[in-house]
């Protein structure tokens, strides 16, 4: 098992790499917050009963034009990222439709160089998500049969 000290020291080493983001640790809630350069958010919570890091940034608010049609897309998404450890698709009961992009990444083990790389891939992955949505251009194509190229595998 992995504790707060220890993933907190390893945060404190990682956004040290991070040379395009803030980093800003709650103590409270195990959780820091990782600002980029770029206006994305990005919140990492210490979920211990699950020895795992909860990665997580809000992407854009559900569009009122048609929710129904982009919501269906992303569980689609979702399920086919299904049993890949990867990236999926929720919003969050405390926002007003805010569309969320989540990940867990299992802590045992994990070193400096690989929550570094996570973090960075997380982010780019969030951030094409991100303007993707804000742009309302997705195209709401047929389920793909391979993994999307914004996906992640743990």
């Amino acid at each position: 098992m992995v504790s707060h000290n220890e993933v907190s020291k390893l945060i404190t080493e990682v956004s040290d790499l991070l040379v395009d983001a803030s980093t800003f640790a709650d103590p409270n809630r195990d959780s820091w917050l990782f600002q980029f350069t770029t206006g994305l958010d990005v919140i990492a919570t210490l979920e211990e009963d699950r020895h795992a890091l909860a990665i997580s940034s809000e992407l854009a608010p559900l569009p009122e034009a048609d929710p129904a049609e982009l919501l269906a897309y992303l569980l689609k998404v979702n399920q086919s990222w299904a049993g890949t450890g990867s990236l999926r698709f929720a919003m969050l009961a405390d926002t007003d439709k805010t569309l969320t992009l989540l990940w867990d990444i299992p802590v045992n083990g994990l070193d400096r160089r690989d929550l570094f790389t996570a973090l960075t891939e997380f982010a780019q992955r969030a951030q094409g998500w991100s303007e993707l949505l804000k742009s309302g251009q997705i195209t709401m194509q047929d389920l793909p049969t391979e993994l999307p190229e914004n996906s992640l595998k743990v």
